[in-house]
């Protein structure tokens, strides 16, 4: 079976989906798990060099705090673009290793990529799902989730690609703005295509 993608704006659902794909049996890696590795390493080259570029997002017990982190940085591109300078090389290969170390196990793999489509990491993979949602779901999804405004929220859903450009790239879509049984119900008829792909 292959070894999969699976993408989406804030808070569409990504994570939700790979939960239930894995409850079928997927095993997934989490881009975003490696990010967060990656602050908790003191004595790695990430920590050090957002310690020097973003003195101000500590806590006070030297951790990188991810929310001062994502206030800074997604209120100002330039900064955003800096912070990915950091962390995205080290990630991006820990990604493309893995990706590589699966290809011939058996089993279907997933990893959960944000920016896959942004950083064009898609080619790396035999299929990619797009979870979708509506924009208005989005926002107070990440409202409530991530105890930010809807100022804030609207900035950060501005850092992805169009929607309508990375469904069009995408192998497979699942629109999650309905119950988790419509959600489990889609994820299930993914699942079987997926199975029928060597």
């Amino acid at each position: 079976m292959p070894v999969v993608a699976v993408t989406g704006n804030l808070c569409s659902g990504k994570s939700t989906v790979v939960k239930l794909f894995k409850e079928k049996g997927a095993k997934a890696l989490s881009a975003d798990k490696l990010v967060h590795d990656s602050y908790k390493d003191k004595k790695g080259d990430v920590y050090r060099k957002i310690k020097e570029d973003f003195p101000d997002v500590f806590d006070g017990k030297g951790n990188i705090s991810k929310r001062k982190l994502a206030r800074a940085v997604f209120t100002s591109r330039n900064l955003l673009k800096k912070l990915e300078r950091i962390v995205h090389p080290k990630v991006i290969k820990e990604l493309k290793e893995w990706v590589k170390s699966k290809k011939y196990d058996k089993g279907l793999y997933l990893a959960e990529v944000p920016f896959l489509f942004e950083k064009k990491l898609d080619k790396l993979f035999d299929a990619v799902i797009f979870i979708d949602a509506s924009k208005p779901e989005i926002i107070k999804r990440a409202v409530y989730k991530l105890g930010i405004s809807e100022k804030e929220a609207k900035a950060r859903i501005a850092n992805f690609m169009p929607t309508i450009t990375k469904k069009r790239k995408s192998r497979f879509v699942i629109r999650n703005d309905s119950s988790v049984y419509e959600l489990k119900r889609k994820v299930g008829v993914v699942w079987e295509k997926l199975k029928k792909m060597q």
